[in-house]
């Protein structure tokens, strides 16, 4: 018997992940469900599943998925697609040093993990960007020079010359960052699956020790020092905004070392890969900039307005990970 659900996850508004509380042969217990929506893709859903068993044999701490009697991973109601995963009573990432140091050391065990995983190339195939997001998150000199063109145009269909205005004044910032970042520049790195979106929500701790990292759906098959590079960003910027330091630079470089010694305990990084990581922040940051900016100004739509702010942000606060 069901006993009550509630919506968990409270930094998403829009949050498909439910805490369901029920009762069996006399026993409360909790369970986390997850709801997929139509447009979710079943092979990437299977592929997902497929990772999480691997992981979790692996001992890598990530959810356990629960399920059904009929040994079913998903079940289908209406237009959704729901799987069930053991609740953990834990927070979210803030962004103290021992949480970093958690959250590097699991991240390369979840990096190695993934390099070992059966049936890989099919996985990979499984997860890969469509054609069209790889398309979105391209960007040169040349498509910049069109979108900050159609800025400069003030189309009166999109209506909204306050946003136009904004993003000019960024205008300087994306030139150099584009120029000083070329897409291809590591090219040459080898490709394997890693965790694409590493971020403070997507980390569960009990406020020292890691429990869980989640939302394995972000899978991809990408330079695994891109994912670090995102990773390490992330979460010391979580640091500064947790402790709001006084000698911000101190900090930053505190928090950098914290997570590189942690990762590297696990797994060597070469002096390459070190030299990268600003690279890749400025990378990451300019292919989703791109991706949101094309979306809008070339195909109408405004979904990632918002990452306007976010990843001119990223983009100034990459010159702080220069080791």
């Amino acid at each position: 018997m069901v006993v009550s659900v509630e919506q968990v996850d409270e930094a998403e508004i829009n949050s498909n992940n439910f805490k369901v509380t029920f009762v069996r042969r006399g026993v409360e217990h909790t369970m986390l469900v997850r709801r997929y929506g139509e447009k979710r893709d079943k092979d990437l859903l299977e592929a997902t599943a497929a990772v999480l068993d691997h992981l979790g044999a692996k001992g890598v701490k990530v959810p356990k998925i629960l399920r059904s009697h009929a040994g079913n991973t998903f079940e289908r109601e209406g237009a959704y697609t729901h799987t069930a995963f053991e609740f953990l009573d834990a927070q979210h990432y803030r962004g103290t040093l021992p949480e970093i140091s958690a959250t590097a050391t699991e991240l390369a065990k979840l990096h190695a993990a993934l390099g070992d995983l059966p049936n890989k190339t099919a996985l990979e195939q499984a997860v890969a960007f469509p054609e069209a997001t790889l398309h979105l998150r391209t960007y040169d000199q040349d498509i910049w020079n069109r979108i900050l063109t159609a800025a400069k145009a003030n189309d009166s269909s999109r209506n909204d010359p306050e946003f136009d205005a904004h993003l000019l004044e960024s205008e300087s910032l994306i030139r150099d960052a584009v120029r000083d970042t070329p897409p291809d520049a590591y090219a040459h790195r080898e490709q394997s699956l890693v965790h694409f979106d590493l971020h403070p929500h997507n980390i569960l701790t009990d406020g020292s020790d890691l429990r869980a990292i989640i939302d394995l759906d972000s899978l991809r098959k990408l330079e695994p020092m891109r994912a670090t590079a995102f990773a390490l960003h992330r979460l010391v910027r979580q640091h500064v905004v947790h402790t709001e330091p006084e000698d911000l630079e101190e900090a930053i470089r505190k928090a950098i070392k914290v997570f590189l010694n942690a990762y590297t305990g696990v797994t060597r990084l070469t002096d390459e890969e070190l030299a990268s990581i600003p690279y890749f922040i400025r990378n990451e940051a300019l292919s989703r900039l791109s991706y949101a900016m094309k979306d809008y100004y070339f195909n109408n739509n405004p979904a990632w307005k918002g990452d306007l702010d976010k990843q001119t942000a990223t983009i100034a606060e990459a010159k702080y990970f220069e080791l």
